[in-house]
């Protein structure tokens, strides 16, 4: 009896182990690699909807590494991670990647172009730009953020400005020692400690700084070598010279650049949007730029890796991630908590931003702002990897000293033919 009792026991045993067994086949897990926590807002939320489907998370904060070299999608190439599915978090195309670890999309991009999804027309630009293999979830691109105790004295009644009235401002605003009305010195721009980065710069001007002629993609030298001057020469045309500059900013060696406006070591910043909107808006007022073309080469996208065995399951927490109403709730749970995000999340989808008059600037106005941008075109992601890869090389050793403005532009031009 007791031996039957045993084998009774044993049967119900692995009977019960079969249920289970069968029930977590059910559910397949996908893996995420982020530096996004406003991405955990709609892991939580996807996790509660979904049955056969659930996502786990390995969250990095890159944003306290002081390793300029390092972003996620770099972090996970350079670790040759196997067991991620869907990596998300912040692109600069400025680290190099290798696209072909990762997955065409096209997938998803077909439902991108549908109109009942209303897409910012640059989305699809974007991904065919990569190939198909990453797109982006967040808008990005620079706004003129101000001081307005500096603005009582310039005062702008608008909401934009053109970056040659956006100089003048500059000149205006800065005051120098032998300035009778002023004691001290006070520089209200400067480029070189702005948190633009130089070649966004140079995408305020232009939204391609390349032509192509018979399938050859050639830089446009008069392009690049007016913004090349504008940016280099800057100092010497609207800061009192390069000398001034540098006892200036000797002063401020201890502050970290991203809080001289704060500190009101500079009066005007060119800012990510997203950063922007956060300032309060009793201190600060926020410029759209007129006419500009581009949005910034930064943002925050997804890529599925090719190496991923779960890239159906991928694709459909990516088909939530995109959906109107994700965006929306997302949106408005970061705008909620700008200490904890320290961001503005800025949607790709339209009518759905969720700001009144931050910083000056409605929702309505800023949707049709961004429809009216493009990314930056460089046509395809290797060229766009060489020519940045050669800027950024050149670049360094002219600020080294190694080469004159001359030389700059023709190995620039050369190196890319």
């Amino acid at each position: 009896m007791k031996n039957k009792n045993i084998f009774l026991l044993s049967i119900v045993f692995l009977f019960i182990m079969l249920l289970s067994g069968c029930f977590e086949e059910k559910v397949k897990y996908i893996n995420i690699l982020t530096d996004d926590a406003s991405l955990f807002e709609v892991i939580d939320s996807f996790n509660i909807r979904s049955e056969k489907i659930k996502v786990k998370a390995d969250y990095i904060n890159f944003k306290n590494n002081t390793d300029p070299e390092k972003n996620i999608f770099k972090y996970f190439e350079e670790n040759k991670f196997s067991s991620y599915d869907l990596i998300i978090g912040e692109h600069n195309p400025e680290l190099s990647v290798n696209y072909g670890l990762f997955h065409s999309l096209s997938g998803v991009t077909k439902k991108l172009s549908a109109a009942d999804r209303g897409f910012y027309h640059f989305v699809v630009d974007y991904v065919e730009m990569y190939d198909w293999k990453i797109i982006p979830y967040n808008v990005n691109f620079y706004v003129i953020a101000a001081r307005k105790d500096i603005l009582t004295k310039n005062y702008i009644n608008s909401d934009d400005i053109t970056l040659d009235d956006f100089f003048k401002l500059i000149k205006k605003s800065s005051r120098k020692e032998n300035d009778s009305q002023y004691s001290g010195i006070n520089l209200a721009f400067i480029p070189s400690v702005s948190r633009i980065k130089e070649l966004d710069f140079y995408y305020l001007f232009y939204d391609n700084l390349f032509t192509k002629k018979n399938e050859k993609i050639i830089l446009d030298s008069q392009k690049i070598k007016y913004v090349f001057n504008a940016y280099n020469s800057f100092d010497e045309v609207y800061n009192f010279g390069s000398d001034t500059v540098k006892k200036y900013l000797e002063r401020y060696n201890n502050t970290n650049k991203d809080f001289y406006l704060k500190q009101k070591i500079i009066s005007f910043d060119l800012l990510p949007v997203s950063e922007a909107l956060l300032l309060p808006e009793e201190t600060y007022k926020i410029f759209l730029i007129k006419d500009m073309k581009s949005l910034a080469l930064s943002s925050k996208a997804a890529a599925i890796p090719e190496a991923s065995i779960k890239k159906n399951e991928s694709m459909s927490f990516l088909d939530y991630l995109y959906s109107a109403k994700v965006q929306k709730n997302v949106s408005i749970a970061v705008s909620a908590n700008p200490d904890y995000y320290r961001s503005f999340y800025m949607p790709v989808l339209k009518n759905i931003i969720p700001i009144q008059n931050a910083g000056g600037l409605s929702s309505g106005k800023v949707e049709k702002y961004i429809d009216s941008l493009k990314y930056p075109e460089f046509y395809n992601y290797k060229f766009q990897k060489k020519f940045i890869n050669k800027f950024l090389r050149l670049k360094d050793s002219y600020s080294k000293g190694q080469l004159s403005d001359k030389d700059f532009m023709e190995k620039l031009s050369s190196d890319l033919k």
